[in-house]
């Protein structure tokens, strides 16, 4: 059984039945991210993923299907704006949340590579703590950034850290995704950045200290990307 959140009301849902452990991976990611019935794109368009006409490669050398609807992605939004709130802020703070403050602006104006691997190394130094430690449920998606950098948090934290971050110094939204990702060296879902670039494509991921280039990574099976205005379902 799979679940779902829908406006507050928590109900259980029959799983369909999945014939490998991919898809079963991508149905209850989804599941426990969406709040509402999810609109499914109808068929991969090459348009989408573009910064300013330029066409970024497809994740991982899947097939992307995108769509413009993220209003299902209820949680995803508010745990968006939840993070993203600190750095637009000017009042007190923790002490965790004032040094991101200060990191974040001391990164501006510097080349975009440097801003990626610093952004990358100050995040990467948060402690994990996976959220059936933390919270005593898996897939939680209510983290606060005052208890991520306080008390540490998972894949999904630091991929969404590094996204406000990053969006923070000036890039678009086109060129950042979060990609929910199934990790087949640990047989794990998991949680990581991905940024397309005039400086090339990388990934960020608290699993690995280094930004490396999307094409040197390939432990990982995309199962959906999201960023702040739209959503890819990936297929092999």
């Amino acid at each position: 059984m799979l679940q779902k959140l829908f406006s507050g009301k928590q109900e259980t849902i029959a799983a369909p039945r999945l014939k490998n452990s991919f898809f079963r991976a991508l149905a209850v990611s989804i599941a426990v991210l969406v709040q509402t019935a999810i609109p499914l794109p109808a068929q991969a368009d090459n348009a989408y993923g573009n910064t300013a006409g330029r066409h970024y490669p497809e994740l991982f050398g899947t097939n992307e299907a995108p769509s413009n609807d993220i209003t299902a992605f209820g949680k995803w939004l508010v745990m968006h704006d939840r993070f993203e709130a600190p750095l637009h802020s000017t009042g007190p703070a923790s002490s965790g949340i004032a040094a991101w403050r200060s990191e974040i602006k001391s990164l501006k104006g510097l080349a975009p590579h440097v801003q990626v691997k610093k952004v990358n190394d100050f995040l990467n130094k948060v402690a994990y703590v996976d959220d059936l430690s933390h919270y005593g449920l898996n897939g939680y998606w209510a983290a606060t950034p005052e208890r991520f950098f306080s008390s540490g948090g998972d894949c999904k934290d630091y991929a969404i850290a590094k996204y406000v971050s990053l969006r923070a110094l000036g890039f678009s939204a086109d060129q950042l995704r979060v990609a929910i990702v199934q990790d087949k060296i640990k047989n794990v879902v998991h949680a990581i950045l991905i940024i397309y670039s005039d400086e090339g494509n990388f990934v960020l991921d608290n699993q690995d200290k280094q930004v490396k280039p999307i094409t040197a990574v390939n432990r990982y099976q995309p199962l959906f990307s999201i960023n702040s205005t739209r959503w890819w379902l990936h297929r092999v």
